[in-house]
């Protein structure tokens, strides 16, 4: 790709970018921050069976693979999620809901009230929430990669573009020792005013910008129109308020959907 920023290297998934990236910030301050968002641990859904995934740190690594047995050559797969590093599809998705929200996370559920109908009583369930401290300049240089990655050309998740909607995303290319790449893709939409943030990963289907895109736009577009739009005329309006920015908190919660 030639010389680019952080902002055309999401846009373009430069993978020679995001090596250089990870050498300079180092595996203890990549490990620390993905910490921040969820990685290496559970995320406390009501569902069973939650893997932490995996996230490599300098203690690990020496533990894994003995103090001198790894050298800084380890660290560009990890800087592109590939290597020692193991997420979750819902782990991704929650990243992608705190992408939407600028840092607000809200933890992931399935149930969000009881009832019980002798006693006649409604018990609403409480949830996590905190705030990543991050500069504003930070999310804004992330969010409009995102949004050149699928609005923009060149962007290599055009194929999730949804009618009249800005969606912002990411692709990825999981390479497989065992088979073919998987493919993945995280989002959100609108830009300006999220309301769904998504994560698809299809196994074994090659890559994440021409097939885990297209099922991530359509599952946006499901999701803010109802249904499917694409052979309706006229086109039906997305169920979105407006797309001007919102104030900054606090704010709604975004669904994090795993396909």
């Amino acid at each position: 790709h030639g010389s680019v920023d952080m902002i055309e290297a999401i846009q373009h998934s430069c993978n020679v970018y995001f090596y250089q990236l990870m050498l300079k910030v180092g595996l203890d301050n990549w490990s620390n921050m993905a910490s921040q968002f969820g990685f290496g641990q559970l995320s406390g859904i009501d569902i069973n069976e939650e893997s932490p995934g995996l996230l490599p740190s300098t203690q690990w690594m020496n533990r894994r693979y003995g103090e001198h047995g790894w050298t800084k050559g380890f660290l560009p797969s990890l800087g592109i999620g590939q290597g020692e590093v193991g997420v979750t599809p819902l782990q991704m998705a929650v990243y992608a809901m705190m992408l939407a929200n600028e840092g607000h996370y809200y933890q992931p559920h399935t149930v969000r009230t009881c009832v019980d109908h002798d006693r006649n009583v409604i018990d609403t369930l409480k949830y996590r929430t905190r705030t990543l401290n991050i500069s504003q300049s930070s999310w804004n240089v992330v969010r409009e990669g995102m949004r050149r990655a699928v609005m923009e050309p060149g962007g290599t998740g055009g194929l999730a573009k949804v009618k009249d909607v800005v969606v912002a995303g990411k692709t990825g290319t999981a390479q497989n020792p065992h088979g073919k790449d998987h493919a993945w893709f995280i989002g959100f939409a609108p830009f300006d005013n999220p309301k769904i943030a998504i994560c698809v990963l299809v196994e074994n289907a090659g890559f994440g910008g021409s097939f885990a895109a297209p099922i991530a736009g359509q599952c946006i577009e499901q999701y803010l129109y109802g249904h499917l739009i694409r052979n309706d005329r006229p086109a039906p309006q997305p169920r979105i308020a407006s797309q001007k920015k919102q104030a900054p908190a606090p704010k709604p919660p975004v669904h994090a959907s795993i396909q």
